[in-house]
């Protein structure tokens, strides 16, 4: 193995991503209320939200299971205000 290589457990194979498209991201307070609250979903590995394209991208380790991260997302964005 090649010093710097993925040792186990993780490989390149064990992470999954799921990108969600939220039109109502708007601002700095949206991407830190999605970002704390997707980020505490069990299995999510990382999570960022991009305010001008308007979606979030979660990396998972193993299969992504989308429920939990989109009623995070919905649960997250009406406390700051928006309708999802």
């Amino acid at each position: 193995m090649c010093p710097g290589a993925l040792r186990p457990p993780f490989t390149a194979f064990d992470m999954a991503d799921l990108t969600l498209s939220v039109p109502t991201i708007s601002c700095g307070h949206c991407k830190a209320t999605i970002e704390k609250a997707v980020g505490e979903v069990p299995g999510v590995r990382r999570v960022s939200v991009d305010v001008a394209r308007r979606e979030v991208d979660v990396d998972f380790k193993g299969e992504p299971d989308a429920a939990p991260v989109v009623a995070a997302v919905e649960r997250s964005h009406s406390v700051a205000g928006h309708r999802t």
